[in-house]
Formats: C-alpha cells, sequence, structure tokens
C-alpha cells in the first residue's frame, strides 16, 4: 500500500489494513510521526511541487523511472459522456476549503462578464449549500453562466475535460482541468504555486503579489469583509487575459 498523503490518519488506516505500508520519509511527510507506520520510506524533498512529490513517491514505490515530464495521457472522450450544450464552454471552478483561498466573489462576477461579452459560455459546479448559493449571486449579478446540476464527480470530470477552458482556486478540480489539458487558469493567494500549483501543458498559474503571500493560514487575519488584501493583485481583468492566452495557444 501507498501512503500518498504522509498523514497520521491515512498513514494508519495503511497500517492497520495489514499490508507493508510505503509513504514519504521523516523529513518529507506532512505528519514527520507517519514514519512508524511505513515499511519504506522514500524522500520526495528532491523535487518541490506536490504533484512532483507524489509522482516521485510511486516510481519509487513501483519500481519505475520517475519521468520530470507532466503528460498525464487522459483521454476526455473516455470520460462520462457530455451532452452537446455543455460542451466547448469554460468553467469556473470556484469551490475551495479554506476561507484564505477564496477568490473575491466580486472578481468572479467581474470574470463573468468579460465572458458575456465575449458570447462565451459560463459553467459553474457546487458541491454543497454554500457553493450553490454563490453561483446562484454570481449568475444573477451578471445575468450570464448557468449553473450546473449536483452530479458525480466522475460525471463532472466528463464535463470538464470537453470545455474550453477553466478558471480555479487552489482546489482538486483545478488541478484535474490542468490534467486534462484544458487551458487552466489558477489563482492563488494564502497557498504556494510553487508548492501546489498546477501542473499541464496549458496551464498559467496566478500567484498573489503581496507581502505576505502565501502565507498558508486558513484564516487571513488582515481580511476585510472576509476577502484577504493579497487578491487585489490578482484582478479579474489579469485572469481573463490569461484564460484567453491559453485557449487562443491551444488552438494554434
Amino acid at each position: 500500500m501507498i501512503d500518498a498523503q504522509g498523514r497520521i490518519k491515512s498513514a494508519r488506516v495503511g497500517w492497520l489494513s495489514g499490508s507493508p505500508v510505503c509513504g514519504p520519509s521523516r523529513d518529507s511527510a506532512t505528519d514527520e510521526e507517519t514514519h512508524w507506520f511505513y515499511r519504506r520510506s522514500v524522500d520526495t524533498r528532491v523535487v518541490s511541487n506536490a504533484v512532483d512529490k507524489t509522482r516521485v513517491l510511486f516510481s519509487d514505490a513501483l519500481g519505475y523511472k520517475f519521468s520530470g515530464s507532466a503528460d498525464f495521457g487522459i483521454d476526455p472522450e473516455r470520460l462520462a459522456p457530455c451532452v452537446d450544450t455543455m460542451r466547448d464552454q469554460v468553467v469556473f471552478l470556484h469551490g475551495t476549503t479554506w476561507a484564505s483561498k477564496h477568490w473575491p466573489e466580486s472578481e468572479w462576477i467581474r470574470l463573468m462578464g468579460f465572458a458575456r461579452e465575449a458570447g462565451i459560455g459560463v459553467l459553474l459546479p457546487w458541491a454543497n449549500d454554500e457553493e450553490r448559493e454563490r453561483a446562484e449571486r454570481i449568475i444573477a449579478a451578471s445575468h450570464w453562466g448557468q449553473m450546473l446540476p449536483k452530479m458525480a464527480l466522475w460525471e463532472l470530470c466528463g464535463i470538464i475535460g470537453r470545455s474550453l477552458g477553466a478558471v480555479g482556486v487552489d482546489t482538486g478540480l483545478m488541478h484535474v482541468a490542468a490534467a486534462m489539458e484544458v487551458p487552466t487558469v489558477s489563482v492563488f493567494g494564502s497557498t504556494s504555486v510553487t508548492l501546489t500549483g498546477a501542473m499541464g501543458k496549458h496551464v498559467i498559474n496566478l500567484q498573489a503579489d503581496y507581502s505576505c503571500s502565501p502565507c498558508r493560514k486558513k484564516i487571513c487575519s488582515e481580511a476585510v469583509e472576509g476577502t484577504p488584501p493579497c487578491y487585489k493583485t490578482l484582478p479579474a481583468g489579469k485572469v481573463w487575459d490569461s484564460l484567453l492566452h491559453l485557449i487562443e495557444e491551444k488552438s494554434e
């Protein structure tokens, strides 16, 4: 068994399974105590990005050579089917966990305005009531976009894989879009592009240019009405221009 998380909860579950567990070394893991649960440990500090760290771990554990290139080989047409009306639109991946990772709702509305001016359709997925309500507010304020129904992850991946482009905060679905070679712009404020930036052929990772960014804190002590000041350096216009650049680049 391979523990890619390097956390006590995942390492202990692996150990309880009775199978030999391989995981990141004491100096590489998030929780250094995890090494007590591993039969074998791998030093993943040779790379900086979390995606590459996982790839190093798996290559060592399974005995194949790690390649620096990030070609994930995903064929969108082998994913869940996607109706024609949901193809070739832009997906806004606005949901995330930490309060400090949320891009201001006002910027999502402005971004939606740019899409409306360009006549580009936008899809907004959601996973809980908070995200559904945010999507409703964004669509109502911009008079544009379509909120997706709640669906299984597999179905959503089928839509994302056939989209024209994606914009997302530091969240798993943003990484999914990037891995499927969808033109993807990521927005990072409190978290680090170096550590968890998206990887793919058509990706632009935008890091806030602010004195304390990335602070890696779940809650921003300087937030005004819930909005961290670092996101002022990542306005919707910059994000939209980056997305258009990637879309045009892929179409060439």
